[in-house]
């Protein structure tokens, strides 16, 4: 699920987009999701656990004594 940017002018009222604009004027910000929808890193993709098993390797091929040249 990707993020796009979205026209402030279509998706909020004028009055709330003038107070904003008392705070930045033109320019990007970012609106965090309510803390009720957030989801913990990692739980829509594999990649939480492509990182840990990689990990786990790179752990294991060093108790087991392999080396990395520079």
């Amino acid at each position: 699920m990707g993020y796009q940017y979205q026209k402030a002018t279509e998706i909020l009222p004028f009055e709330i987009i003038e107070e904003i604009q008392k705070y930045i004027d033109g320019g990007i910000i970012y609106i965090p999701k309510k803390s009720t929808n957030k989801v913990a890193w990692g739980t829509r993709t594999n990649t939480k656990q492509l990182l840990f098993s990689r990990n786990l390797a790179i752990y294991q091929d060093f108790t087991d004594g392999m080396t990395c040249d520079k």
